[in-house]
């Protein structure tokens, strides 16, 4: 609870802050492992950050990071947090469908978002990180 209590020191007062800040401890790890880091270190950086609850934003940041670079390293981070139940399947399940849900802005800026999007499903579905019924309106709260 020592790093906890010094991140949220580092951070400062009010909730919205703490929230803005480890969006942005999120981004920054991500880009370090995303140009070369270790994936160990990644996964630290993920416990340092003390919100388990928040996980999803580490799991939609690394599926757009990944498709805007054209990186699926980040479904090697991915699975790492899962295997370590770092990452569990309901914040990976949230993440996912932030993701489904953002899809027409985000095909906008990357013409081939579904076709990445529908791999990666495949992907964490096969690995088991996402119910077999994902995508389905009951499983992940879609309409």
């Amino acid at each position: 609870m020592l790093v906890r209590s010094r991140l949220l020191r580092c951070w400062g007062g009010g909730t919205g802050r703490i929230v803005e800040d480890a969006k942005d401890k999120i981004t920054k790890l991500l880009e370090e492992y995303e140009s070369g880091g270790v994936v160990a270190e990644a996964c630290q950086c993920i416990r340092d950050i003390g919100m388990p609850f928040f996980n999803h934003e580490v799991v939609k940041k690394a599926l757009v990071m990944a498709m805007e670079k054209k990186n699926d390293s980040m479904l090697d981070l991915l699975q790492e947090c899962f295997r370590e139940g770092l990452i569990t399947i309901n914040q990976l399940t949230k993440g996912f469908t932030r993701i489904k849900e953002g899809l027409d802005d985000l095909a906008l800026d990357i013409p081939n978002a579904r076709e990445k999007f529908s791999f990666y499903v495949e992907h964490a579905q096969q690995k088991g990180w996402l119910l077999p019924t994902f995508g389905s309106s009951a499983a992940d709260g879609s309409h």
